[in-house]
């Protein structure tokens, strides 16, 4: 051995010394990837049955708990120590979760520990499904034989973690980091030896090795990805539980992928690059016009800007049919009828349009089609909002840049028009609102579709509607939004079935019946026919253009007996 030390040369001793040096400071700029923070949730327990103990956790006061921020140990009948290792900075709330039918449960020493370490007292804890519970000392006793028993704590813990080293990270950096340098510092000492490496090599090599650690000199903390619309994966454990993680590979790369530095910026410059230099292939979804004009594809969306959809006079003859429906049960029981197509963004916007010509004039559109079809050969009260839009063209955008929908100024003039026509029928009010406001408006649909940010300045009707509204998730048996409004000082009572457009209709519509009903679909139920019955005079059918296929494919519920 000493004859080996003495053969290594005192330049090895200082490339060695130098590169422990340096790879020491990568260490500790690089700390993200091998330490993190934990809270470490630990209990001793004596069960009847096998139990999946679950913690659920949030690191926020309003934050609801989730399976997103959950963990799990499976624990056998009988004794057992169980510790959760939490990855997380901090813990706010706590929830113990047991499985289905847990049976009976001792809990001894429950204790969740981070920066300090805090005994949770067994009399601070809710019940949820739990059969029998009691508290004796530091020991929880508690019995269910429901499905959903868990306990949340009652206080708020506020705990922050401590520091856990990932010594899997720590050595794979480690060694990594110290061969990377090791090796520089030899190449650097052959400078103007017998290679001659010229300055720019060095330079070279230099940048290239520094580019390396870029990603990895800061971690994004983030929890979640608004561009992207979900959840960033979570740092994960080598050990945790007493468990080797078999996935650590993957589960890192997946988690590094997630949060490297700089990662925001490159995705936002490819989505840039693909929205100003491929307009056609850069989103499945999205058409880039001229001047930043976003435009919808799916739904035939070229082929009803340029006019070539021919729809079958057996297709509208059946659309026809489903809308008669509707119009004769509302004559036999004293309502009125009237249908509503709201113009694609196209139809209207369709100069700013790129790379897709017209093959024919709107006038041969989808919608003119259909509705000149209904009034050939029936008296349905059908109203295509295309002239009037276009009327008021002049006086703000009537549809988003970057939305599919219209604006509220777009859909004030709907909703004029469309008051003017059930005036004809009702004395109602139709709404006048003069004033304007401006305001700027970010995110919209297919900006969100193409992952940019971008604001909109906007001019719109400002008006705040009276009407007392309120919104439900689901309608009876079918998973059909539901918006029910009430104003006193109106008289008649309107019920809609309708599509997203509508939703910009919903103020001035609520401040103009006395009780409003809006369905978000557009098939007609037996249900909804007796909801009418009793309680509304006006019947309302609302589709943007590029639905109207879907029309044509209704059908008009079949009736009793008596009512036919």
């Amino acid at each position: 051995m000493i004859k080996i030390l003495d053969k290594i040369s005192r330049k090895h001793y200082i490339q060695c010394a130098l590169a422990v040096l340096f790879t020491g400071v990568a260490l500790y700029f690089t700390s993200y990837l091998w330490m993190s923070k934990g809270i470490l949730v630990s209990f001793h327990a004596q069960a009847d049955n096998d139990i999946e103990y679950r913690v659920y956790y949030t690191d926020a006061s309003k934050q609801q708990f989730s399976g997103v921020r959950s963990l799990r140990k499976n624990a056998k009948s009988g004794s057992s120590f169980v510790e959760i290792m939490l990855p997380v900075k901090k813990i706010v709330k706590f929830r113990l979760d047991f499985s289905d039918n847990p049976g009976k449960i001792e809990i001894t020493d429950l204790r969740v520990s981070g920066s300090k370490d805090v005994v949770l007292n067994g009399n601070m804890f809710n019940k949820h499904q739990i059969d029998s519970y009691e508290v004796n000392g530091n020991k929880i006793i508690l019995s269910s034989s429901k499905k959903d028993p868990y306990i949340p704590y009652k206080k708020e813990l506020n705990l922050s973690g401590k520091n856990v080293i990932d010594w899997l990270n720590l050595i794979i950096i480690s060694v990594f980091v110290f061969l990377l340098v090791y090796k520089f510092i030899q190449y650097l000492s052959e400078f103007k030896t017998e290679k001659q490496y010229s300055r720019l090599d060095i330079l070279m090599l230099a940048v290239f090795f520094g580019l390396l650690f870029v990603p990895m000199s800061h971690i994004s903390d983030a929890e979640r990805s608004e561009q992207e619309n979900r959840m960033l994966a979570e740092k994960p454990l080598l050990i945790a539980d007493n468990i080797r993680n078999g996935s650590y590979g993957p589960n890192f790369e997946t988690w590094y992928n997630d949060h490297f530095f700089g990662r925001d910026t490159i995705m936002e410059l490819h989505r840039n690059l693909k929205y100003f230099l491929a307009p056609m292939t850069g989103s499945e979804r999205i058409l880039v016009g001229k001047d930043g004009w976003l435009f919808f594809k799916p739904d035939n969306g070229f082929r009803n800007f340029a006019n070539v959809t021919e729809l079958s006079e057996e297709d509208m003859k059946n659309g026809l049919q489903y809308l008669q429906g509707i119009n004769k049960w509302c004559k036999k029981h004293g309502k009125k009828f009237y249908y509503v197509i709201v113009p694609d963004k196209s139809k209207i916007y369709g100069e700013n349009y790129r790379l897709i010509r017209k093959v024919r004039p709107d006038e041969y559109g989808i919608a003119e089609q259909f509705v000149n079809y209904i009034h050939q050969n029936s008296d349905i009260n059908a109203l295509y909002l295309r002239d009037i839009l276009l009327k008021h063209k002049g006086e703000g955008n009537l549809y988003y840049k970057g939305d599919t929908h219209w604006t509220a100024l777009g859909a004030y003039y709907g909703y004029e028009a469309i008051g003017k026509n059930i005036s004809r029928d009702y004395p109602i009010s139709v709404l006048k609102i003069t004033k304007r406001k401006t305001l700027l408006k970010e995110g919209s649909d297919l900006y969100k579709m193409f992952g940019i940010k971008e604001m909109e300045k906007l001019t719109i009707p400002d008006y705040s509607p009276k009407a007392s509204c309120k919104e439900f998730g689901k309608y009876k048996r079918e998973k059909d939004g539901m918006v029910i409004c009430k104003n006193k000082n109106n008289k008649y009572n309107a019920f809609i079935l309708r599509d997203s457009f509508f939703s910009w209709l919903i103020p001035y519509v609520s401040d103009t019946f006395k009780d409003t009903k809006i369905l978000w679909k557009q098939n007609m139920a037996t249900e909804d026919l007796k909801d009418i019955e009793e309680n509304y005079d006006i019947v309302i059918v609302e589709n943007v253009e590029r639905y109207i296929p879907q029309i044509l494919k209704r059908k008009f519920p079949a009736l009793p007996k008596k009512e036919k």
